[in-house]
């Protein structure tokens, strides 16, 4: 220590010396401090002891062991299983055939049944219900008001006034080629040829193109569009897909009895429209549409059926206001096969012998024939039959139809359901028609018609209902001609359709398709691409086409 320091250190206590008093505290801190150095914990904080069977756990992993061995096995085991069924059919049958029941469902059918009841009369009352405006009486007031309008104006409209405004704008009309819709003034009276004149008579489109038919160099580039493929004959088929790439809005029926009237009545009764034919065919195409389009007119249900009540409205909308009496007579002039309904066909000949022509009979057939030359194309040999035949259907449906119409649907449902529950499955239905119409027995069929009737003509539960029992049986003459048209196609009888069964069987449909085309239709037809076309694919496909089968 350097000497003066001991003069500026202030003791902690009074000292006579300071030098004396900073030595004695030095001492005093630095032995604090030793002290400290040395002094032992008295808590013990190192780790602690470790013991080998506390951290090896033996006993454990033998446990351990055990389970993943355990476990290993039972997966062995279960692999062998799913091994053994993937190779076999199984040894479970797993499938669960329990319907879901409802506690309340009977109530809520008798509910839907009270509803669809009373919504049937009202549509009832609404329909039979005369109308409470006059549009004559519009028409009048009209003409009343244009005459005090001319009366009160002070330039007056010319000569034009009273009743001959509705004349002169009926005038002005007709010039311009339009078709008057206006309905002449009903009467008492038998349909007569000037009514269906009137109303079949063709409208301006229609007379510009049959004006068209006249032009030879038009009519002879219509001619080569129908006959694509230069045989020198059309088939129905043929002609819907020129109708379709024309744009011609022809309804398939209208296509149909065109088609058979052009072969069967104004031809030499062979399948298919030759060059010197096609100009009848295009006459007749629109004198069918328009016969449609009455025909339709009167349809108002749109099941392509006309009854009773529909025919005597109809005829009261041409101008034709018959008595019941006489209305019952010319329904049954029109009801050739007495089923209590017209079909198209039979309105076509009922409307044929009001205006004096002929279609084909109901026996015509075409003739057969093989190859031969066609003036202007090639050698080709054609189908005898465009049209799919199902004529072994047509006695029973209609015997079965007479049935009906002489009230024995009532029967017919008694049989069916045979345990009075007012409902029948499939299986009901399967047993009636084996038992008492052997002929629709096809079960395609029968299982199409089935879920047709359920899913778009009935109310989507899995039962047919009385009130749905006439679809089923429109349904099950339907299925089963197209199940004609499709075993006929299947000529290895395996119930399913190739692209050769396809080509080959083109000529049950009257096509003459190129391989191109014959591929894009059997794809059109395939649509879960697996190959091959099931039934239910064909059916799909017959009613997207509206393919014919009466």
């Amino acid at each position: 220590m350097s000497s003066g320091n001991h003069r500026a250190y202030q003791p902690i206590k009074p000292a006579a010396s300071r030098m004396l008093a900073k030595r004695w505290d030095d001492s005093s801190y630095g032995l604090h401090r030793k002290k400290l150095r040395n002094a032992k914990p008295t808590v013990d904080t190192r780790a602690p002891k470790t013991y080998m069977h506390l951290q090896l756990k033996l006993k454990k992993l033998q446990m351990e062991e055990e389970r993943l061995a355990t476990v290993e096995r039972d997966n062995r085991i279960l692999l062998e299983k799913m091994s053994h069924i993937m190779r076999t059919r199984g040894r479970v049958d797993n499938r669960n055939d329990y319907d879901h029941k409802s506690l309340n469902k009977t109530k809520r059918q008798q509910e839907l049944l009270r509803i669809t009841h009373e919504n049937q009369a009202i549509l009832k009352r609404i329909t039979a219900k005369q109308p409470f405006y006059d549009r004559s009486a519009w028409a009048r007031e009209y003409d009343k008001a244009r005459q005090y309008q001319g009366q009160i104006s002070r330039f007056p409209q010319g000569e034009e006034t009273g009743a001959s405004s509705s004349t002169s704008r009926a005038t002005k009309g007709k010039r311009r080629g339009k078709r008057d819709t206006t309905p002449p003034p009903p009467r008492e009276s038998i349909l007569t040829k000037e009514d269906v004149v009137a109303a079949v008579a063709p409208g301006a489109a229609e007379q510009k193109a049959l004006k068209m038919i006249n032009d030879r160099a038009f009519l002879e580039d219509l001619w080569n569009q129908c006959d694509f493929n230069g045989n020198g004959g059309c088939s129905l088929a043929e002609i819907d897909k020129m109708v379709v790439e024309r744009g011609w809005n022809l309804s398939k029926p209208t296509l149909l009895r065109a088609y058979k009237k052009t072969t069967l009545k104004d031809g030499d009764q062979d399948a298919w429209v030759e060059r010197d034919e096609f100009a009848a065919l295009i006459r007749n195409m629109f004198l069918f549409e328009n016969l449609w389009s009455l025909f339709d007119d009167l349809d108002t249900e749109d099941d392509r059926r006309v009854n009773f009540d529909e025919f005597r409205l109809g005829m009261a909308k041409i101008g034709s206001r018959m008595s019941e009496e006489d209305a019952k007579k010319e329904f049954a002039k029109a009801d050739k096969n007495g089923g209590g309904q017209i079909l198209f066909k039979e309105f076509c000949n009922y409307i044929a012998s009001v205006l004096g022509f002929d279609i084909e009979a109901d026996d015509a057939k075409w003739k057969d024939s093989s190859k031969k030359k066609k003036a202007g194309g090639k050698k080709s040999e054609h189908d005898t039959n465009a049209d799919v035949s199902t004529e072994k259907f047509d006695e029973l449906e209609t015997k079965l139809m007479a049935d009906l119409k002489a009230g024995k649907a009532g029967d017919f449902w008694k049989e069916i359901d045979f345990n009075n529950n007012k409902i029948v499955s499939l299986a009901e239905i399967d047993k009636w028609v084996v038992e008492r119409y052997p002929l629709l027995n096809s079960k395609p069929a029968l299982m199409r018609a089935y879920k047709k009737t359920l899913a778009k003509d009935g109310d989507d539960d899995d039962f047919v209902r009385e009130e749905e029992f006439a679809s089923l049986l429109r349904n099950i003459f339907y299925f089963n001609k197209l199940f004609v048209a499709f075993d006929g196609i299947d000529t290895d009888n395996d119930r399913r359709i190739d692209l050769s069964e396809f080509k080959r069987g083109l000529s049950h449909f009257g096509l003459s398709l190129s391989d191109d085309e014959a591929q894009k239709e059997f794809d059109a037809m395939d649509s879960n691409d697996g190959g091959v076309v099931l039934f239910d694919e064909f059916a799909a496909w017959a009613a997207a086409k509206k393919m014919p089968v009466d």
